[in-house]
């Protein structure tokens, strides 16, 4: 049978390297082989099968000596050499089984005694479905210890959802942005809700190095087709602002932390009102003021003062930013919410959320992307009352129909709520400590613990990738990024 349209099986077979045989009891999704030849951790591989051929990848390499415990000291005390017999034994986890053009799952394991061949790059490609890039992929990276392309289908994060995770410095808002600039090639729109300023560098190209001639990439920056919105603007930036008639009392009492009682609370209401009903524009500092007329009781005093703690913030005014303003079809918006305390900002992020979302359902607004940096403050696993939490959730779970697609990115994953990681078809998984990833195994499908040890040793800035375009989870190297990365830590010494 052929396999493509240009090799026969067998013809392939006399071009690859022989690395061992199978042994022990081969199951449907694993096996082992004794090595005849040297081998590393993943390396892809091939079992005849019949005219079909098994596509593997060897997950673990196992010396067995011979060496008892006890038996080295033994040796040595009688000055005897510690010379032994080594087996290496190769430890395989079996994806597919590829006949022809078409490719199924494992359903009989590879006989006893069986060839295991080092996969060629032309059928990594094929059994990966890697072809030449088209307008609808990203390029991310290239296969882990390969000269091989990765691609992602844009269809499978716009309108679907992306989870990026792993511990800090592992490469998640990296990675993010390599998407962000993949999209922007193709016109796709997005917003980054950017909790530490690390993506409004995302306007000058990074530095060259090395790697952008070894993954053929070029810098250059994206001051073209990046806004950024910010309660403290900077030259070039906008004013992120909205207005205080949008707010509701209980929306003040959230952001000031404050709890009062039941009278202050319909003081609140009443002097709210009553700045609403007069028609002109007022500000939160005005509403403190109002409410200290011809009072001295210093619970209102205390309210008013946390209240102008929030208007000193400069998220809230006479004048709020029109969505026109802040989303432009094929630009990225980055929203950029340094300095901004939890919950002003949870309200910040939950407010925007619920435009785009209900501007997304009208048509009045692109299908775009929303990037969550920092996602454990705003869609937390622990029962709470996170202003955001309650619209992101329900983005993850409709926002598909609509053309919003959601990508949320933690390095605590262990407190972002499972539901939400759940809705993600596509995970894009860093180096993480064990009890993160234990956690993340419960809300993810086919988590194997084959793919939980890769994880855990991982190098940085390589990554598990499993989306609906790839027929298995890929080791991927992530690209450099063209544009210059915010989230570089400082040197101490």
């Amino acid at each position: 049978m052929l396999i493509g349209s240009l090799f026969r099986l067998s013809a392939l077979l006399q071009q690859m390297r022989l690395l061992g045989y199978v042994i022990g009891n081969p199951r449907t999704g694993q096996a082992d082989f004794e090595a005849i030849d040297e081998i590393s951790k993943w390396t892809y591989t091939v079992i005849p099968h019949g005219d079909a051929y098994i596509f593997g990848r060897i997950e673990e390499v196992v010396r067995r000596t011979g060496l008892q415990p006890g038996e080295v000291r033994r040796r040595i005390l009688r000055g005897e050499p510690l010379e032994a017999e080594e087996t290496v034994i190769g430890k395989l986890v079996l994806f597919r089984i590829i006949d022809g053009s078409r490719s199924r799952p494992v359903d009989v394991p590879p006989r006893g005694g069986s060839p295991v061949y080092e996969a060629p790059r032309e059928l990594i490609m094929k059994a990966l479905r890697i072809s030449e890039p088209r307008r609808e992929t990203a390029y991310i990276g290239r296969l882990y210890k390969y000269d091989v392309p990765v691609y992602l289908d844009i269809n499978d994060l716009v309108p679907l959802h992306t989870v990026v995770l792993a511990q800090t410095g592992q490469g998640k808002s990296y990675f993010a942005g390599v998407v962000i600039e993949e999209l922007l090639k193709k016109g796709v729109t997005v917003m980054v809700i950017d909790t530490h300023g690390e993506y409004v560098e995302m306007a000058k190209p990074a530095q060259r190095t090395r790697l952008h001639e070894e993954f053929g990439v070029e810098p250059r920056g994206y001051g073209d087709r990046i806004l950024v919105f910010s309660p403290d603007p900077r030259p070039g930036e906008k004013r992120l602002q909205f207005t205080t008639k949008s707010l509701s009392a209980s929306d003040i009492l959230s952001m000031t932390g404050l709890r009062v009682s039941r009278r202050i609370q319909v003081i609140l209401k009443r002097t709210l009102e009553m700045l609403k009903a007069s028609g002109v524009p007022f500000t939160l500092a005005d509403l403190a003021e109002q409410l200290v007329v011809d009072s001295d009781d210093p619970n209102l005093e205390l309210l008013a003062e946390a209240i102008l703690e929030v208007h000193r913030m400069g998220i809230f005014g006479e004048r709020g930013v029109r969505l026109s303003e802040l989303v432009e079809r094929g630009k990225a918006t980055i929203i950029n919410l340094v300095g901004v305390p939890g919950r002003p900002r949870e309200l910040v992020v939950a407010r925007l959320i619920k435009t785009i979302f209900q501007k997304r359902k009208e048509g009045k607004v692109p299908p775009m992307l929303l990037v969550v940096e920092e996602a454990h403050n705003y869609i937390p696993e622990r029962p709470g009352n996170a202003l955001s939490k309650p619209i992101i959730a329900t983005v993850a779970q409709e926002g598909r129909k609509f053309g919003l697609g959601l990508m949320v990115i933690s390095q605590r994953p262990a407190r972002v709520d499972k539901n939400v990681i759940s809705q993600c078809n596509t995970k894009v998984i860093f180096k993480m400590e064990e009890k993160d990833l234990q956690a993340v195994q419960k809300s993810i499908e086919g988590f194997s613990s084959s793919l939980a040890q890769t994880i855990m040793s991982l190098e940085r800035g390589t990554c598990v990738v499993m989306s609906p375009s790839l027929p298995m989870p890929l080791i991927v190297r992530v690209r450099p990024r063209e544009s210059r990365h915010g989230g570089i830590s400082g040197r101490v010494l």
